[in-house]
């Protein structure tokens, strides 16, 4: 379980680190 909420935790921070440096 930690390891699903980890990922979905993740999946959005590199998203908004990628929007982030446009």
């Amino acid at each position: 379980m930690s390891a699903e909420a980890g990922l979905s935790g993740v999946m959005p921070g590199i998203l908004e680190m990628l929007h982030a440096a446009e």
